[in-house]
Order: C-alpha cells, then sequence, then structure tokens
C-alpha cells in the first residue's frame, strides 16, 4: 500500500539548505522530483505487510541548514547509499507478488506456443559407435604418423633448398 503527501511549492533554497528524508520501521518514504529536479512529493510505501497508519503531522521531511543536522535521529540525505537501499525495499515491497506470479505463469504459456526459433533437424538416434572408415594409401606405402609425416616434410624441404643451390652455395653448405 502506498500513500502520497504533495510539498508545499515555497521550499527552502538548496544553496542554504539541504533536504534530508526519514522513514519508520512500517514505511519507506520515495521523493519524487520535478522536471527541475525540485521535490514535489513523498510517496510512502508500507513494508509491514499489515495496515498502518501514519499521523497528519509527523516529520517525514526536513530542511535543514547546510552544515547542521536534522534534530531528530534517522533522517538520511537522498544522495545517501541508506535512501539507495531503502528505494530497494519499497520497490520490493511495492510489488504485488499474486500478480507477479500470474504474470510469469502468463508468460511461461505463452513461450510455450511460440514457434522453436531455429528448426531443428531430426537425426537418426545412434545405436553404436561408428567405426572410423579404414584409410587407403595409393602409393602402396604404410601410413605414416604424426611425427613420422613432419620428419619427412622437414627432410623434403631440406633436399629442395639443396636442388636449388648452386654449386658455390652448395660447397659452402658442406663445409660447415
Amino acid at each position: 500500500m502506498i500513500a502520497e503527501f504533495i510539498l508545499r511549492r515555497n521550499q527552502p533554497s538548496e544553496d542554504t539548505h539541504e533536504f534530508w528524508v526519514r522513514r519508520t520501521k512500517d514505511w519507506i518514504p520515495t521523493v519524487a522530483h520535478s522536471s527541475r529536479g525540485k521535490p514535489t512529493r513523498v510517496l510512502l510505501t508500507n513494508v509491514s505487510g499489515k495496515p498502518v497508519w501514519c499521523p497528519a503531522h509527523f516529520p517525514v521531511i526536513r530542511w535543514a541548514p547546510h552544515g547542521e543536522l536534522p534534530p531528530d535521529d534517522g533522517y538520511v540525505r537522498l544522495n545517501s547509499a541508506k535512501y539507495s537501499d531503502w528505494q530497494v525495499l519499497a520497490y520490493e515491497a511495492a510489488m504485488d507478488k499474486d500478480l507477479l506470479k500470474r504474470e510469469q505463469q502468463l508468460y511461461v504459456d505463452w513461450l510455450a506456443r511460440q514457434p522453436p526459433a531455429v528448426e531443428r533437424r531430426q537425426y537418426a538416434v545412434p545405436k553404436d559407435v561408428m567405426k572410423r572408415s579404414p584409410r587407403r594409401v595409393d602409393n602402396g606405402e604404410a601410413e605414416l604418423t604424426c611425427a613420422q609425416s613432419k620428419t619427412s616434410i622437414f627432410h623434403m624441404r631440406i633436399e629442395l633448398r639443396l636442388l636449388a643451390m648452386t654449386k658455390i652455395e652448395l660447397w659452402a653448405y658442406s663445409s660447415c
């Protein structure tokens, strides 16, 4: 349950006064601002779960001169971390749990009726582990392992370099 009250129009200047707000264990205040950034109204959110009342002249907000603290305990500034934490609690308490559950169920039902985003191909159910097809070697030689194939490639590169060298380069290479 949320109650709302409007703040007075002739507020003290922000240059001379600070805006403070406080809460109780039963309700949390949320300050709404105008387009110019001035506080215009305060919403009181009931977080107790049972009906509570707030006296008409109970001090929820306070304008205090800069450098001074409000005379009572429990006041915080709007830009404080504690006020931000209060807003999380107020949002949680303001949500209707039954409505949220109904919305979630409607979403699950809607999602179940939607076609799949990607068409899935049908695959045959595997009955056994697939066997690798035997490799055929065309030139009649035995199949090489990975290390053997790398070694043979290395030797072929050396042979190609030697074939490309001139006699002088070959003589210098062999004398090393």
